[in-house]
């Protein structure tokens, strides 16, 4: 592994901030700063760990170490903790992202920081080439703490330009696989029959999945006040805070005013985190229906030890880790799903039957009909049916 040495950097701006400087750990943090800009709070926590597994491989490479152990470990595995949950993972993450220090970022240390991510993270033992979106999203993340260091005068405009001007990889995204309605029914019948509340969630989950095609992000956030019994709709935020209504099926319905009666839901999250004992997950204080991901007077404060209190809702994380587990339980699905594989599925179910792909893009938010048609499985095969409907050296009889 290599090293890096050198980190603190020769000033070549005479107005960057003093070394000494109390501001540069806190209200000046440019990790804390860029996280806390990104408008949302599944947007917060993938940066936030891009950003840490960055700041691990750079603490690996110096001659000594700027991370505690706790924080420095890639793996829980690695600390002599008990087994973390997704709550205290994003704190770890965050934690690591705000404690390196920025203002000796480099575009040296830039690079070299990236090739042993790149180093790390290559998905084919036999290539060299990290996947390009894996990149991409390591790159965007750091150029945007750069920026940030750069206007709070942590680092000169110079060093800033070099690490701005490195290039993200430009690729054609391979189309993935939508499930299949029978391959939803299979994992919603063996989640009814384990008879328990975890059960019941979880089957609704994926009939929300695939029934609607939402993104995981909108499923998570989605409180009781959102939900329509009577109309059967549930209204959503999608991106750019663009809301639109899941519409129910009448079975998914069922199972949703089932889940709501079980889990005795009154107020907030509608998907609910379940414990050992199938113990479903509640709010600790009356009208407390709202625990901010990164608060930041708590995450700031958080170096004093107060971490801020766990939400009962289940995190886009949790949605995923379900779909997963789930998927690979049921030995009738060879397939290896996520949860978009649901949002795909449901798009290519509704083109097969002849919904225009206008509706299909209004159904799931898309705001260009080629994004949606971009997620059609099989309009390749359909476009290829079309053009041989034209024969040419024969005639229609009369």
């Amino acid at each position: 592994m290599g090293e890096l040495t050198g980190t603190r950097q020769t000033g070549l701006s005479i107005d960057l901030l003093d070394h000494d400087d109390p501001r540069q750990y806190s209200e000046r943090n440019p990790a804390f700063l860029y996280i806390q800009s990104l408008p949302s709070e599944a947007s917060r926590i993938t940066v936030t760990s891009f950003t840490a597994r960055f700041v691990r491989h750079w603490n690996a490479m110096v001659s000594e170490s700027f991370l505690p152990q706790h924080l420095a470990a890639f793996s829980v595995a690695d600390i002599e903790y008990e087994a973390e949950d997704e709550q205290a993972r994003d704190n770890r993450n965050f934690k690591t992202a705000i404690a390196a220090p920025w203002r000796t970022l480099t575009n040296g240390i830039f690079v070299a920081v990236m090739e042993q991510v790149r180093r790390a993270t290559v998905d084919n033992p036999r290539s060299d080439q990290m996947n390009p979106s894996t990149y991409n999203s390591y790159l965007a993340a750091i150029k945007g703490i750069a920026r940030k260091a750069y206007l709070a005068r942590l680092i000169p405009s110079d060093e800033f330009n070099l690490i701005a001007d490195n290039r993200s990889i430009k690729y054609t995204r391979e189309k993935g696989t939508g499930v299949l309605i029978e391959e939803v029914q299979e994992v919603v019948d063996m989640c009814l029959q384990e008879g328990t509340k975890a059960g019941l969630r979880d089957a609704l989950l994926f009939l929300l999945l695939f029934g609607c095609g939402p993104r995981r992000s909108e499923l998570a956030n989605i409180d009781l006040r959102d939900v329509d019994l009577i109309r059967g709709r549930i209204v959503v935020t999608g991106k750019g805070n663009k809301k639109r209504y899941l519409r129910l099926q009448p079975y998914t319905l069922d199972i949703l005013m089932e889940w709501i009666g079980e889990a005795e839901i009154t107020e907030g999250a509608l998907l609910r985190r379940i414990a050992r004992g199938d113990h479903v997950a509640h709010y600790s204080r009356a009208g407390s229906t709202k625990v901010t991901q990164y608060d930041s007077s708590r995450k700031m404060a958080g170096q004093n030890g107060n971490v801020p209190a766990r939400s009962p809702r289940i995190t886009a994380a949790g949605i995923y880790d379900i779909v997963k587990r789930r998927m690979l339980a049921n030995p009738k699905i060879t397939r290896i799903a996520s949860p978009h594989s649901f949002r795909r599925g449901f798009i290519t179910f509704l083109h097969r039957k002849g919904v225009d792909v206008i509706t299909i893009a209004e159904l799931v938010g898309h705001d260009n009909v080629n994004t949606t048609r971009g997620y059609i499985t099989d309009l390749e095969e359909q476009l290829d049916s079309a053009a041989q409907l034209i024969s040419f050296g024969q005639q229609d009889a009369p």
